[in-house]
């Protein structure tokens, strides 16, 4: 038997794709999700650099956060997060080793564009998504931030999930600790009325 060339797995991988993507029941599009978030404002440029000095740059003091989905279409959503957080004592925070601890809000509307879904049954599956829009947040007074990031969620069955997410917020008024940093988190989603789930198999 001939073995599929390239181009042939290319195009079988987009088709399973797109059919996938294309099959999910939108009849729940709120949720709710409930997770724990780092932030790094240590001034590093690369983002995947974010376990180099993880204990010296990234802050974790009372890391919670809270959002709200709604889900317009299969590859559409929209949302809003609430993120809280601390920078403790001795954090790197743009460049500087601070003497004392210094608090961390945000607020963020965005869309996600779900790219890709993977499916493991008819009830689970994973979403890949990127994500961009608007936040503030405060640490000294209050910023103006663009935001834009990828991420994750696992649908573990049709009303409970665990999603994990990054995202790069970058200031309008870039300036000592109200700069640019990237947070990530991890977290559990909930969905009302728990009845979505993909049309896969």
């Amino acid at each position: 038997m001939n073995s599929l060339k390239p181009n042939q797995l290319i195009l079988f991988l987009f088709i399973f794709q797109f059919y996938f993507s294309q099959n999910r029941n939108i009849s729940a599009p709120f949720s709710i999700n409930i997770g724990a978030n780092v932030i790094d404002s240590s001034g590093e440029q690369n983002p995947t650099n974010l376990l180099s000095s993880f204990d010296e740059k990234i802050a974790y003091g009372l890391p919670f956060e809270v959002g709200l989905s709604y889900e317009i279409s299969d590859k559409i959503g929209v949302f809003s997060n609430l993120s809280l957080n601390t920078f403790q004592e001795g954090k790197n925070l743009d460049g500087i080793f601070l003497s004392e601890e210094l608090s961390y809000w945000s607020l963020d509307l965005g869309a996600r564009y779900y790219f890709y879904v993977l499916p493991f049954s008819r009830d689970s599956y994973i979403e890949f998504y990127g994500h961009g829009g608007l936040g503030v947040f405060n640490i000294q007074n209050i910023s103006l931030t663009g935001n834009a990031g990828v991420g994750a969620r696992y649908w573990i069955n049709p009303a409970i999930g665990i999603y994990a997410n990054s995202a790069g917020k970058f200031a309008f008024d870039n300036k000592f600790i109200q700069s640019n940093h990237y947070q990530y988190a991890l977290g559990l989603i909930i969905r009302f009325n728990g009845n979505r789930y993909c049309n896969c198999f």
